[in-house]
């Protein structure tokens, strides 16, 4: 599964996917999800917040096959090509909320998800990440 918070039309043919973030160019694309993020007060600049949650109602998901996924990641390098080379299920998110508790001891992820695939199918999809770990996935597609 791969999100995109941006069109894919702003993400460069060579951005490294598995980086997440491609500074300056991302500032320059309208994005998919909003949310904010807290951090603790008088925190030093640069520390991680203790919970980001962000939200969308138009989101662009693609599903992947996790092998073949992984099998061209093993370079640690992905790109949007890469990913379109494996014939991705497209849909879009019409409900999209992921919670994300950065801590280096306790990393927890959560994203829940409900839309249409382009083909005119339902979609829903859980996962929850805690330190390296998945602890849940769910995707039912109808």
């Amino acid at each position: 599964m791969a999100t995109l918070s941006a069109s894919e039309k702003c993400i460069r043919p060579d951005f490294n996917l598995l980086t997440l973030m491609d500074v300056p160019a991302a500032f320059g694309c309208p994005l998919t999800i909003e949310g904010f993020y807290i951090i603790e007060k008088d925190a030093p600049l640069g520390t991680f917040p203790t919970i980001a949650q962000s939200t969308g109602n138009a989101v662009p998901f693609w599903f992947v096959n996790r092998e073949a996924f992984e099998a061209i990641a093993t370079d640690g390098i992905v790109t949007i090509g890469d990913i379109s080379n494996l014939s991705p299920l497209k849909g879009t998110a019409t409900v999209y909320k992921e919670t994300l508790r950065p801590r280096l001891n306790n990393h927890h992820v959560q994203i829940n998800t409900k839309g249409e695939m382009n083909d005119g199918r339902s979609f829903s999809f859980h996962v929850t990440h805690v330190g390296d770990k998945t602890t849940s996935i769910g995707l039912l597609m109808k």
